[in-house]
This record gives structure tokens, sequence and C-alpha cells, in this order.
């Protein structure tokens, strides 16, 4: 600290009847580099302050001015000295090229933003050079780590990094994402479709598609499910069709919404006796919605004899499984006795657990009960 505060007083002394030629603002800034190889930032800063209050249009002050702030990781303060640089004459390739001082320094992110604005054309030859190797430098660890969790088969995290990396030109990054395509990781597939469906409905369909096409059940599902829903590609047509090709392998949601489809007539006739047998082969694999299903044609004898014991009975299974629907409307059968003894109690009981899911008429029917009590 006495050392720097003895440097700092005299650069005061110093700049107080500082030369102006260029060799003497040459030496000083030699000194600042000095400073700044020693680690000595506040004391290279000072010289080079000094040196710019004197000379503001210094185009080799103002470059050690913005490597000095990437060296202290001074992000704020990199951006805006660049920009005085480039309007001082700096030569701008040069410092976009110490982007590399930022990526040593730990910030791979803020280094490829400033790649990113610089014009690859206007570098000569070594400059490009230098340029590949820091692009290659600050995508090597965001490879290993895209590589690292495609093997461990975290898929969102590879599908980020490399999504990333090939936006910005990595030919590895952008070789990944067509071998992927061309390859057998049907389960890598349908997660890149799941993953993009949100932002890019027709990138969606291409990944589900491909995995569907090479059996997996899932994206088989899914992409009759965005053909169902999306908001750019509906196609009921296309959506049956590859529900019907999972639901057959014994793919039991889309067991579950083919029969929904028959009962509801979306995209085809309704017909009561396709949907009941899909909703039945579904059921019979535990899937909760196609039990809640057939609880309520029991209960309100569509398509099948009205049964309030049936009822109950699909209900139970469902609700046993956490399914909301199912637990209000079993403690509604509870409440009223219908197919099962009649007990407060167990209205409660079942009420609570679909209220607690945030099923609103449980809620109020909760309410109703306890209150009435």
């Amino acid at each position: 600290m006495r050392k720097t505060l003895s440097i700092l007083l005299t650069l005061v002394l110093l700049m107080a009847c500082l030369p102006a030629s260029a060799e003497e603002y040459a030496d000083l800034l030699a000194k600042a580099e000095e400073y700044l190889i020693a680690g000595d930032l506040s004391a290279a800063a000072a010289v080079v302050d000094a040196v710019l209050e004197q000379n503001p249009v210094s185009p080799e002050a103002w470059e050690m001015k913005c490597r000095i702030d990437i060296q202290s990781q001074d992000i704020s303060a990199i951006e805006k000295d660049i920009r005085l640089a480039a309007a001082y004459g700096t030569e701008m390739t040069d410092i976009y090229l110490s982007a590399a001082a930022l990526f040593q320094n730990g910030l791979p992110k803020k280094a490829g933003d400033l790649l990113a604005k610089l014009d690859v054309n206007a570098l000569n030859e070594a400059q490009q050079k230098q340029y590949l190797e820091v692009r290659q430098g600050i995508a090597r660890p965001k490879l290993e780590q895209a590589r690292e969790a495609y093997e461990t088969k975290d898929y969102e995290k590879a599908f980020e990094i490399y999504s990333d990396l090939a936006e910005s030109g990595n030919a590895e990054a952008q070789q990944f994402f067509a071998d992927i395509a061309a390859g057998e990781d049907t389960e890598a597939q349908n997660c890149f479709g799941i993953l993009c469906q949100d932002e890019n409905e027709a990138e969606a369909v291409k990944w589900f598609r491909t995995a569907a096409e090479r059996g997996n059940l899932s994206a088989q599902f899914n992409l009759g499910n965005l053909y169902e829903h999306g908001r750019s590609v509906q196609n009921d047509g296309e959506a049956i069709k590859w529900y019907q090709m999972a639901a057959e392998q014994g793919y039991a949601p889309a067991q579950l919404r083919l029969g929904m489809i028959y009962e509801q007539g979306t995209g085809v006739r309704p017909n009561m006796e396709e949907a009941i047998k899909w909703y039945q082969m579904a059921a019979d694999q535990e899937e909760a919605g196609a039990q809640y299903c057939l609880g309520l044609l029991y209960a309100n004898g569509r398509g099948v004899p009205q049964s309030d014991e049936e009822a109950a009975k699909w209900f139970q299974m469902a609700a046993d499984q956490g399914d909301a629907d199912a637990q209000y409307c079993l403690g509604f059968l509870y409440a009223s006795g219908r197919g099962v003894p009649q007990s407060d109690e167990e209205a409660v009981k079942w009420y609570q657990m679909a209220a607690d899911q945030g099923h609103a008429p449980a809620q109020e029917a909760l309410q109703q009960l306890t209150n009435g009590k």
C-alpha cells in the first residue's frame, strides 16, 4: 500500500509538468505496461489516466485503458472505454481481440459478446488466426460441458449449450445436431422436440417426427399432441394418426387421448364403443386419467349402464394415484352416499386432497361441507 501511494504521489508531481513529446508519452505508457504486467492495476490506471488528461486522443493510451478494464473485469468500464477508444481512432480490432484476456480471466460470455461485434472480414490473416483461437478457446470448456451433459443424459443442458454454440457458428456443435438427427438416439431427439416446442413448433415437429418414425412411443404421442394443440401446426388427421400408432403399441397416454378424441368427436365421428375400448386399455395399465374417464362414464350412464358402484371403483383407483378430479368425484359420492356408504368424514378427506392441489370445485365443496356442520 505504501509503495502504491509513493507511485501515485510521484505521478502527481510528474504530471504537473508532463512533457508533450510522443517519446515521453511512450515512456510513461511503457511504465504503465510494467505495472499492468506486475498486476498493480491501480498504478497502471493512474499513469494512463494522467496521460489521457494531457493527451486525450492517444490511441495507445486508450487501448491500454481498455486492457486494464479487461484485467480488472470491470464490464461496464470495458464497454464504455471501448466506445471512447473508437471515437479517438484506436484500432478496434486490437481491442476486440483482447477479449482473449476476458476469456482467460474467467469471463467467456463477455469475451464472446465482444467478439460477436467484430467484423472478421476487416482482420488481417494474423488477426483472423487469433480470432479463431480465441473463439475456440471460449467454446472449448462449453463443449466439454455439453458432451458431459449429453453422456449423462442431461439432454436439457446439452441442448442449451450446443444450441448457443451452433448459433455462434461453432462447427462441432452444428455437427452434433446433424449427428443426432441422423442417429438412433430417439430419447434425445424426443427431448429436443420438447425443449424447442414452445419457441419453434416447426423445429419441434422435425425432432418428434425423427424419433417417432424410429419407433419412439413418447415421440409419437408428443407429435400427435403438437398436431392437436399446436398454435401453427394443427392437423387433426395427423394427430389421430400418431396417437393411434402409439396406442396400438400399448402406450397408455396415447390410448387415453385416443379415447377422449372418440368420446368428444374431435376430428372423427363420436364413437363411444371406441372411446371405452381405449379408456379400458389405458386404465388397465394404471393410467389415472383413463380410470377417471371410465368413472365419469359409469356415473352418467354414458356408453355403459349407469352404475354408481362402478363409478366409485374407477374413481377410487384414480384418486389413489393422486388425480384431483377423481378425488373430488369420490368425495362427492361419499357426501351423497352414492355407490359407497355415506360418510362426511371420507368426503372431507377426499375433498381436502383435491383442494390441496388447487381444485376449485373441491375447495368450494369442502367449505360448504365443513361450514354446514
